[in-house]
């Protein structure tokens, strides 16, 4: 068991003990809003080489005619479910590392260029070998698809030398590895790791970019989430069969594998976190999104880690384990005073304990009526004395 999939065990255990749930859609979409336009003046900077890059990603997006896809992170967060869906993986993940530790320095279209040159040696190289299969289907489970991912690993492994970063690959009786040391460097999480000359990643990162390469190649490949976990699903009529890309050689487990490894988990987590099933568009993206705002908090960037958190959450509403996260980040973001006033108050309001009693009712319409003004825009300041009060007469009335 990886250090990685336990590190994210306890980063799932921690928020879990630390947050309530909130499906306040209208909170978790202005956190989202806020987020994409901190990320689009951000992006200011670095117009100029976005610019120079757009041509390119286009050119990069061969199969999506009438899309021209995102060039920036902030362009990326304001895609339409239809236009996610026309996205290519590679993009999307690329563009979720851009700003993060790491990722100084990040040219898209080399990691994309560096993308298509692996797919066309790998599919030369494969069907170079085609005749092993024909000749001897018995040894790839009579399945051309079996070959051609086994020929896919092999290829990317021996020769170009892409693997699994030894670096978080300890045994399971070994200490977990702290959060700001994993998700300190986003090339160990993002596959613009993996687009350099032996590159390496962990299964944050290589089922993606399996994922993305295989795809270049005309393979119907599904990036598919377990508990702490994630790999790669062929998936064709009459042929499902799954890839773990962070084993040594080619390797395919059993759904039933996964429901017990890295970590067992229940039958209602299994429909709410979309486990076994393979990702929309949408729920890839949030994944990185998700991913992001790890890398966030590891790098104490916590305004940054509950905006990503939010987006993950507001595109992916039904996962538990999003609204954790972002209540979590929150949660964390308050203690520090790094919330922006407006989501200060919000925070406040919504978590302010009521107490029971003879006035419980009238303090909660008090309540109520507070966070229905900020939500409807009226200005903070005006709204915070109030907010004042109401936890001065709480206090008064215990």
């Amino acid at each position: 068991m990886s250090k990685e999939s336990r590190q994210r065990q306890r980063f799932r255990n921690a928020a879990a003990q630390s947050s309530r749930p909130r499906g306040q859609r209208s909170r978790i979409f202005k956190w989202a809003f806020l987020f994409a336009m901190v990320a689009a003046a951000g992006a200011l900077a670095l117009v100029w080489n976005h610019h120079k890059n757009a041509a390119h990603l286009v050119a990069h997006s061969p199969a999506l005619p009438g899309f021209r896809p995102p060039t920036d992170f902030a362009s990326l967060c304001k895609l339409t479910p239809a236009e996610i869906a026309r996205c290519d993986i590679a993009v999307m993940n690329l563009l979720c590392a851009e700003g993060l530790r790491g990722s100084e320095g990040l040219n898209v279209t080399n990691c994309l260029e560096r993308l298509d040159n692996l797919a066309k040696y790998v599919k030369r190289e494969t069907d170079k070998n085609l005749h092993r299969f024909h000749e001897h289907p018995d040894e790839f489970n009579h399945s051309e698809g079996y070959y051609r991912m086994m020929m896919m690993v092999t290829v990317l492994q021996q020769d170009t030398g892409i693997h699994y970063n030894p670096a978080h690959a300890g045994s399971p009786d070994e200490p977990i590895e702290p959060n700001q040391e994993f998700f300190a460097d986003s090339k160990d999480v993002f596959i613009h790791g993996l687009t350099r000359d032996s590159g390496m990643g962990t299964c944050s990162s290589l089922p993606v970019f399996y994922t993305a390469l295989g795809r270049r190649m005309g393979c119907p490949l599904k990036l598919v989430r377990a508990k702490g976990h994630l790999f790669v699903r062929w998936v064709e009529e009459g042929q499902n069969f799954n890839i773990e890309a962070t084993s040594a050689g080619f390797v395919s487990h059993t759904d039933n594998e996964y429901r017990n490894w890295p970590f067992p988990y229940t039958a209602g987590e299994e429909q709410t976190e979309s486990y076994l099933t393979p990702l929309t568009p949408v729920q890839e993206l949030a994944t990185f999104l998700g991913i992001r705002g790890q890398c966030c908090m590891a790098d104490g960037n916590l305004l940054h880690a509950v905006g990503a958190f939010a987006q993950a959450y507001y595109k992916e509403p039904q996962s538990v384990g999003n609204q954790r996260l972002f209540a979590w980040a929150e949660r964390k973001a308050h203690e520090a005073g790094a919330l922006p006033k407006p989501m200060e108050l919000q925070y406040g309001i919504q978590t302010l304990e009521i107490p029971p009693g003879p006035m419980r009712a009238q303090l909660m319409t008090k309540k109520a009526e507070l966070e229905a003004r900020l939500n409807s825009g009226e200005p903070a300041q005006e709204i915070e004395a109030e907010f004042d009060g109401l936890k001065a007469e709480i206090v008064s009335r215990r």
